[in-house]
C-alpha cells in the first residue's frame, strides 16, 4: 500500500507541476476537458490517468462512480479493495460535505466515501482500452502530466 501511495503522490505531484505551468490550458481538447482547474471536476479522468500510469507499475486497479447530493466522484479501487483517490479533496471547501480528505488518500472505504452511494465499478486497463473518442485527449493529458515525474 505504501508504493501505490508513492506512486499516486508522485503522479499528483507532477499534476500539479504542469497545472502551474499552464501546461492544461494550451490543451487543444481543454473544451472537453479543463484540467486548469485540478482537483475540481477532473475527478474521472484523473482516476483513469492514474489508472495508467499505475498500470505501467503493474498495479491492476478499476474505477468507482458515487453520487452524493448530485456530487459526482471517481477513484480508484486496487485488487486489495483500497481506495486510491487524488481528487477527493475538491470537496473540502464544500459545505455540503461532512468529512474532508487529503489530497491523496490510499486506504480502506473511510467515512468520506461512504457518502458516495450508487457505486459503479468499471475495469480500467489503460487508456487504450477505452475508445478511439477519448484516447487523444487522454493521451495529451498523460503524455504533460508524466513528464514531471521524477
Amino acid at each position: 500500500m505504501e508504493y501505490i501511495e508513492q506512486l499516486a503522490k508522485h503522479f499528483r505531484g507532477a499534476i500539479e507541476i504542469a497545472k502551474n505551468a499552464d501546461e492544461f490550458r494550451s490543451n487543444s481538447f481543454s473544451r472537453f476537458n479543463n484540467f486548469s482547474g485540478f482537483p475540481r471536476e477532473c475527478c474521472d479522468d484523473a482516476s483513469i490517468l492514474l489508472a495508467e500510469y499505475l498500470l505501467v507499475h503493474d498495479i491492476i486497479t478499476d474505477n468507482v462512480f458515487g453520487n452524493y447530493k448530485g456530487y459526482p466522484h471517481a477513484w480508484l479501487l486496487d485488487e486489495h479493495d483500497n481506495f486510491i483517490d487524488i481528487t477527493g479533496d475538491q470537496f473540502n471547501n464544500n459545505r455540503d460535505f461532512p468529512y474532508s480528505i487529503e489530497s491523496v488518500y490510499v486506504g480502506a472505504d473511510n467515512d468520506f466515501h461512504r457518502l458516495f452511494k450508487n457505486r459503479t465499478i468499471r475495469a480500467d486497463r489503460g487508456i487504450d482500452s477505452l475508445g478511439d473518442g477519448c484516447q487523444p485527449r487522454l493521451n495529451d493529458l498523460y503524455s504533460k502530466i508524466i513528464k514531471h515525474i521524477k
